[in-house]
């Protein structure tokens, strides 16, 4: 099973404020290269799947 995260949480756990992940979050502003990778090692997913170019997490 795949644990969720608050805003709050993945913020701290990527050091930028809240209201900029909620940003990335929105589609407001594309997060860095850095931050892509950050997410895709904690959710266990490609790069490829985080932003939406294939269906299947790896």
């Amino acid at each position: 099973m795949q644990r969720r995260y608050y805003q709050r949480e993945l913020a701290k756990f990527l050091e930028i404020d809240r209201s900029t992940y909620a940003y990335y979050e929105s589609g407001k502003v594309v997060p860095p290269l850095h931050i892509l990778w950050e997410l895709s090692d904690l959710y266990k997913v490609s790069l490829d799947f985080l932003v939406g170019r294939e269906c299947i997490g790896v």
